[in-house]
C-alpha cells in the first residue's frame, strides 16, 4: 500500500477486538427470532415447546417397536435413550449424522473395522495380557478399584471376571484390555481415565468427523447478535427495559460416556483391567463408552450437538454445549425460554439434566472454569469473564512450588499445563501460546530441574495470573476506540536504533519517537551479525515504558515488519533465547498495563516508522508528518536485570 496509503487504511477498521459473531447459522436464527418477537417471546416459546411434547407422544409406539431391538450394552446402559425422538428430530432437521439413532440401539463402534484392527488383535493380544498380569499394581489402586465398584453398581460394566472367564467368552487372543489410572478434578472428584492411547486402541480408531464445542465467547456473540435485531431505541445501552435481561444457567448431562451403549461385536476391546485387593488383576466388560477413548470423545459429542440443534431451531433456545456442560443464555426477564428448550430436549433424548446441578438463569454463573457476569449487558454493553478465584490461587500455588524447588515434575507440568492454557485461553489469549511450549516439555523430558531461562518463564506466567485483568467483551455499539502503533529497527555499523509511531485512541497528534539501543543491552544477548530480529522484539517491550499514558488500559493494534518477530510476540515462544525472554517480559508488561495488543505483519515499505529506525529525528520523510517527534534516551528500568527483578 505504502505509507500514506496504510496509515488511512488502518485508521478506518473496526477494533480487531469486537465480538465476532458466532459461525453457526441457527444461533443468527434465534438472534432474529427474539429481535421480532421480543417481549411476546415466551408466548412463541410456550407454544413451541407443546408442539414438541406432542412430537414426542406420537413417536412413543416407534419407540416401543425399537426397544426389542437393543443389544446387551443398549439394555444395560442406555434403556432411558430414546431413539425415536432422535431419529425424528435428525429426520426433521436434515441432520448430517443419520447414524445416532441406530447406535443407541445398536451400540457405538469404538475402534476401526479395518484388517489392520484384527491383525492388531490377533498379533499380540495375549502378551499384552501377560504383561499387565505381570505388573505391578499402579499408583491409586485402591481408589481405581473402590471406583469401578461403583460402576459396578450402577451397572455400567460387569463383575469382575479372570482370564480364563473373557478367554471363554471371545477367545484366547480375541480380546485387548484398556489399563486404568486416576486423576483427582479440580472440585475433588475422583475420575478413572483408560489409557486407549497406550493400550493401542486409539491408535486403531476411525475418526469419520471432527469436535464442536463452545468457549465462554458464545455469550458474548450471541449477545451481540441479539441486539443486532433490536430495534435501535431498545439496544443497549439502556437504562431500563420492559423485557430485555440478559441471564445464564447451567447444566450437566447424567452418565455423559457411560450411557452411550458399546456394540457387542466390540464388546471384546471394551473391557478393563484393575488390579483389585486380595485377588490380584481382575477385568470389568465396560458396556459404556470409555472416558480416554478417542472415539468415545466424538461419539458422545454428537448427542448434545444434536439437542442444541433442536433447541435452537424448533424451541427459540439459544444454547450451547461443551460436551456433558450445558449453557442456556436467556434474555427474557420472566422467561427461562432456553433452559427450559433444554430441559425439555435432553429428557426427551433420555438424558435429562441432573437436577443437583442444574441452575437457573443468573446475571452471574460460572461455566467451564470461568466467572461470567451479564448483569451489565443492558445498561453497559458488556459482558465480563474472569477465572474463578479458587482457580488463581490454585494455579499460582502449583508455580510458585515448582519456582521454590527448581524442579517441574512430569505430574506438575501436566496438571499446570490444562490449568494454565484454560485459564488462559479464558482470560489472556497470548498466556496460553506462551505457556505450552515449556509445560509440554517437562510434561514429556527425562529432566525435573529448572534452567535459569525456563525460571523465567515460569516467574512471567506466575505475574501474568496475578495481574491479568478480567476480560470484558462490549457490544459494537460500546466498543472503545484503539490506538494503532508502527514499529520498526535498523541495525548498521553495529549500533541498533529503534523506531516507532503511535497514533492515539483519541485523535490527538500522532507521537513519532526513535531509541538507540545502548552497547551494553547488544552485548548481552546471543551473538549476531544482524540483531534486527531481538531489535523489533525489543520495541514492544520498550514503546509502552516510555510512553504509558497510551497503553495502560489500552486497545492496541500494532503493525511490525519482522515476521519471526511477530511470531515471538504472538506466541511468546522462540528458538532465540534471548528473544524467547524478551517476548515473556514484554508480555508481563502489557499485563501489569493492561493492555489489549493485537500484532499484524506489514511490509517494510508500507511501515511509516522506517525511516525514524534508520535516521531518527534526521529523517526528512517523518520531518515532513504531522508528528510530535521526540528522541528517547535507553530507560534504566528496560535493562534486562531491572525487568527480571521487577518479577
Amino acid at each position: 500500500l505504502g505509507k500514506e496509503a496504510h496509515m488511512l487504511q488502518s485508521s478506518a477498521l473496526p477494533s480487531p477486538f469486537l465480538t465476532r459473531e458466532w459461525p453457526d447459522a441457527d444461533v443468527e436464527f434465534v438472534a432474529y427470532t427474539i429481535g421480532v418477537w421480543r417481549e411476546l417471546l415466551p408466548l412463541l416459546a410456550q407454544r413451541q415447546r407443546q408442539v414438541v411434547r406432542s412430537v414426542i407422544q406420537a413417536v412413543s409406539p416407534l419407540q416401543e417397536a425399537l426397544c426389542r431391538f437393543r443389544c446387551d450394552s443398549a439394555i444395560r446402559v442406555a434403556a432411558n435413550k430414546n431413539a425415536a425422538v432422535i431419529a425424528f428430530f435428525t429426520s426433521l432437521l436434515r441432520w448430517p449424522d443419520v447414524w445416532q439413532a441406530k447406535e443407541m440401539i445398536r451400540g457405538f463402534s469404538i475402534v476401526g473395522e479395518d484388517p489392520d484392527t484384527q491383525a492388531w488383535l490377533a498379533s499380540d493380544a495375549v502378551a499384552a495380557v501377560d504383561a499387565i498380569l505381570q505388573s505391578s499394581p499402579g499408583k491409586h489402586a485402591a481408589e481405581i478399584q473402590r471406583v469401578t465398584e461403583k460402576e459396578h453398581a450402577k451397572g455400567f460394566c460387569s463383575e469382575w471376571m479372570t482370564r480364563s472367564q473373557l478367554n471363554a467368552r471371545f477367545g484366547r487372543g480375541g480380546w485387548r484390555p484398556l489399563e486404568r489410572f486416576l486423576i483427582v478434578q479440580a472440585d475433588g472428584k475422583l475420575r478413572v481415565i483408560d489409557n486407549a492411547r497406550r493400550t493401542g486402541h486409539n491408535l486403531h480408531t476411525e475418526m469419520n468427523e471432527t469436535i464442536h464445542v463452545v468457549s465462554v465467547e458464545f455469550v458474548a456473540a450471541a449477545a451481540q447478535q441479539v441486539a443486532n435485531h433490536l430495534p435501535p431505541h431498545e439496544r443497549p445501552p439502556q437504562e431500563t427495559s420492559s423485557w430485555l435481561r440478559m441471564r445464564i444457567a447451567t447444566d450437566d448431562l447424567p452418565d455423559a460416556y457411560r450411557g452411550h451403549p458399546v456394540r457387542d461385536d466390540q464388546l471384546c476391546f471394551s473391557i478393563v483391567a484393575v488390579f483389585v485387593e486380595g485377588a490380584g488383576w481382575r477385568f470389568t466388560i465396560l458396556y459404556g463408552l470409555a472416558f480416554g477413548l478417542e472415539s468415545a470423545v466424538v461419539n458422545f459429542n454428537r448427542f448434545p450437538l444434536l439437542a442444541v440443534a433442536v433447541c435452537r431451531r424448533c424451541l427459540s433456545g439459544m444454547n450451547a454445549a461443551y460436551f456433558d456442560d450445558e449453557l442456556s443464555v436467556d434474555f427474557h426477564s420472566e422467561s427461562a425460554v432456553s433452559q427450559l428448550a433444554l430441559k425439555l430436549v435432553c429428557k426427551a433424548f433420555g438424558a435429562e439434566p441432573q437436577a443437583a446441578k442444574s441452575f437457573p438463569p443468573a446475571p452471574d454463573r460460572n461455566y467451564l472454569g470461568t466467572s461470567v457476569h451479564v448483569g451489565a449487558f443492558l445498561c453497559e454493553g458488556t459482558i465480563c469473564v474472569q477465572p474463578k478465584f479458587a482457580t488463581v490461587v490454585k494455579v499460582c500455588t502449583r508455580l510458585q512450588a515448582a519456582l521454590q524447588s527448581g524442579t517441574l515434575p512430569r505430574d506438575l507440568a501436566g496438571r499446570l499445563r490444562g490449568d494454565l492454557i484454560w485459564l488462559f485461553s479464558v482470560n489472556s489469549g497470548y498466556g496460553a501460546k506462551y505457556a505450552s511450549p515449556l509445560l509440554t516439555r517437562f510434561q514429556h523430558g527425562e529432566s525435573e530441574v529448572l534452567p535459569a531461562e525456563d525460571k523465567l518463564v515460569l516467574q512471567s506466567l506466575l505475574a501474568i495470573v496475578l495481574q491479568a485483568p478480567p476480560r470484558m467483551f462490549c457490544l459494537q455499539a460500546c466498543a472503545r476506540p484503539f490506538t494503532r502503533v508502527y514499529s520498526d529497527a535498523s541495525f548498521e555499523g553495529g549500533v541498533l536504533r529503534l523506531g516507532w509511531v503511535l497514533f492515539p485512541s483519541d485523535g490527538a497528534q500522532p507521537q513519532g519517537g526513535t531509541c538507540l539501543v545502548p552497547s551494553a543491552v547488544l552485548e548481552s544477548w546471543k551473538s549476531r551479525r544482524q540483531q534486527i530480529y531481538p531489535g523489533e522484539t525489543l520495541a514492544v517491550l520498550l514503546v509502552p515504558m516510555l510512553l504509558p499514558r497510551y497503553f495502560v488500559a489500552a486497545d492496541v493494534l500494532w503493525f511490525i515488519d519482522n515476521q519471526a518477530s511477530v511470531t515471538a510476540v504472538i506466541k511468546g515462544c522462540s528458538a532465540e533465547g534471548d528473544v524467547h525472554e524478551i517476548a515473556h517480559l514484554a508480555a508481563v508488561s502489557r499485563c501489569a498495563q493492561q493492555t489489549k495488543v493485537w500484532f499484524e505483519w506489514i511490509d517494510s515499505d508500507s511501515n511509516p516508522s522506517d525511516g525514524l529506525s534508520r535516521l531518527g529525528l534526521l529523517d526528512p520523510w517523518s520531518a515532513q508528518q504531522d508528528w510530535f517527534l521526540q528522541e528517547f534516551s535507553y530507560p534504566a528500568e528496560a535493562f534486562r536485570s531491572a525487568v527480571v527483578q521487577a518479577l
